[in-house]
């Protein structure tokens, strides 16, 4: 329960807020981890509630920018960010019913690809009203059609091949292609940050699991069921975008 005016203010405005961290090397002349894209996030604001949104991360010459949409479409620009090293700073200005502070967040690049870290409600004068975790994970859907050079590893080699990804509808389709031939997905399920898909291989079924763990990078696990449905071999999966 909110106890006054001010706490039922920073409640509304976190509620819009969702941002994200990353990693970038302090030393601006070395190499910088792509950030650009959607992403889905999550932000906690207490133990049984949480607020979605998507956020678009992009590049203005040698600066980051972004900007995102909450659960009610609406739109908020990021005002500072500020990187050092694996941490990212980042906040904007409000100023409501004469109330004026920040909102912002710190935190850092996971190992996974995901983003972790903590956003807070700070008042004009600096001292934290409000403070929570979130997380967030980079979105498939739009960077998922095209071709993709998949590598499936086994006990004795990698077998390769070329994805080839459609917009289908609401969906997409995709299909397997070799030196041999064509074979189609026969089910494929597009999460927000991963896939599940299967395709029939040697009388049985191949079922894929995967996550997209950098900008077009998916990553993840394949298994092998004989016809009985039983599992009788797995092994690492992953697959990158192919330059167009």
């Amino acid at each position: 329960m909110m106890r006054n005016p001010m706490n039922k203010l920073i409640y509304s405005l976190a509620g819009v807020f969702c941002v994200f961290c990353a990693t970038l090397n302090a030393d601006h002349h070395k190499a910088t981890v792509n950030l650009a894209g959607k992403w889905d996030a999550s932000a906690s604001m207490n133990e049984f509630e949480s607020r979605d949104s998507v956020f678009t991360i992009r590049k203005n010459g040698d600066k980051w920018a972004a900007s995102m949409v909450n659960e009610e479409g609406v739109k908020q620009e990021m005002d500072r960010v500020e990187l050092d090293g694996k941490t990212l700073a980042i906040a904007f200005d409000f100023e409501r019913d004469g109330n004026k502070g920040v909102i912002g967040a710190k935190a850092d690049l996971q190992k996974d690809g995901s983003l972790s870290g903590k956003w807070f409600v700070r008042s004009e004068d600096g001292v934290e009203q409000m403070s929570n975790d979130w997380k967030a994970v980079r979105s498939l859907s739009p960077v998922f059609a095209g071709k993709w050079d998949v590598v499936a590893e086994t006990d004795q080699s990698n077998m390769e091949h070329a994805m080839i990804v459609k917009k289908s509808g609401s969906g997409f389709s995709a299909l397997a292609s070799t030196d041999d031939g064509e074979i189609d997905y026969t089910s494929l399920k597009v999460l927000k940050n991963g896939l599940k898909m299967e395709i029939p291989f040697g009388g049985g079924t191949v079922k894929i699991a995967a996550k997209l763990s950098a900008a077009q990078k998916l990553v993840g696990e394949w298994k092998y069921y004989d016809d009985f449905n039983e599992e009788v071999a797995k092994g690492n999966w992953s697959a990158t975008k192919a330059k167009q």
